[in-house]
């Protein structure tokens, strides 16, 4: 018994020293994990005294023992009811004050963040766009338009889709704004409408073609002059490093374009066919000319076969009688009267003739 006795004396003091922390606390500032360790504390206290009283009780072998014993107990348990109401209310009351400064700080958040995004909207809206470049349908245009709106726009965490839509709409002209016109600038109509423009532009072997053509398509200067050479500089050094951010500088890519503009239209109309279905890896010059050795075998076996020419069975004619002609000579002198002896008309055209008697002749 006196061991019980003396674990019981032991637990009694601790109710003390945590009914004085407690009375430290301010409520203004107290914090909500040091009131819950405090009421963690209280209940393993209670929870150890009703052990060590239980067992004091069923060892208690007179009346007295037994009452002094449900005395201390009730003490101690008014003591303990009493620190855990003011504890939970403390906990309640800090709870309550945590969560209207949480509120007032996530309205604050909200609040703060719209301001910033209305900046942002409004900064946005102040930059001159005609000085960005503008995409109107052109392949070549699209990689380094698509860049600077990625970094500006797309990238940008104060704008909401929406925003960021207003925004491509309003730098698309041309083919690309009718591509994406009939889309409403909604906050769900940003991703298909991009979407729908990489789908278009987004070509990087279209892209490289396009480059290469403009390298192929400079003219030759027949005399140096400053504007051609500089010309002639600027645009091979810009289709070069082009082909080189895109990775396409290797020799592959010059000859498959050169060699495709040489077939005929119909050809290059099915190579482009055959290609739209092939991934990107598998376009290749040796593709390429494979392509082009099926399709001569192709063309030679669809000739049609030339016939034989046959000579027709023809009769011998008989041959004809031949008719016997007459043969008739026609005076080629001119005409003489022997009458007026005049060779400018006949005998029976003269006047003297004719005016003649019968004996006179």
């Amino acid at each position: 018994m006196d061991k019980l006795f003396r674990e019981r004396k032991s637990l009694e003091p601790r109710i003390k020293q945590i009914s004085d922390v407690v009375a430290k606390i301010k409520p203004e500032v107290a914090v909500e994990v040091d009131v819950q360790t405090e009421l963690d504390a209280l209940a393993e206290v209670w929870t150890g005294y009703c052990a060590v009283h239980k067992k004091i009780l069923d060892h208690c072998e007179d009346d007295k023992a037994y009452e002094d014993a449900v005395h201390r107990q009730g003490d101690f348990e008014r003591c303990y009811i009493s620190l855990k109401n003011h504890l939970s209310k403390l906990l309640k009351a800090v709870k309550n004050r945590e969560h209207v400064t949480t509120s007032s700080s996530s309205q604050h958040d909200v609040i703060k963040q719209l301001a910033d995004q209305q900046t942002e909207f409004l900064r946005m809206m102040s930059i001159n766009m005609a000085t960005h470049p503008s995409l109107l349908g052109n392949y070549l245009e699209w990689q380094s338009f698509f860049n600077l709106f990625d970094s500006l726009v797309h990238k940008n965490p104060t704008l909401k889709n929406s925003q960021r839509l207003y925004f491509l709409k309003t730098n698309l002209a041309g083919e690309a704004a009718s591509l994406i016109s009939h889309l409403k600038i909604e906050a769900a109509n940003y991703q298909p409408a991009l979407q729908k423009l990489k789908a278009r532009y987004d070509k990087p072997r279209e892209i490289a073609n396009q480059h290469i053509k403009r390298f192929l398509a400079q003219p030759t200067l027949t005399s140096s002059f400053e504007h051609g050479l500089r010309s002639l500089h600027d645009v091979s050094d810009e289709v070069i490093r082009a082909l080189n951010a895109m990775d396409r500088e290797d020799r592959n890519a010059w000859l498959l374009f050169i060699l495709s503009e040489k077939v005929d239209p119909d050809t290059k109309q099915l190579w482009c066919q055959k290609i739209a279905e092939m991934e990107e890896a598998e376009i290749t010059l040796e593709c390429f000319l494979k392509f082009v050795e099926s399709r001569s075998f192709a063309l030679q076996s669809a000739q049609p076969a030339k016939p034989k020419t046959s000579v027709p069975f023809k009769e011998p004619s008989k041959p004809q009688p031949q008719s016997r002609g007459s043969t008739a000579f026609v005076a080629t002198n001119p005409p003489f009267c022997n009458v007026c002896s005049k060779q400018n008309h006949h005998l029976y055209q003269c006047g003297k003739f004719l005016h003649m008697s019968f004996n006179n002749i």
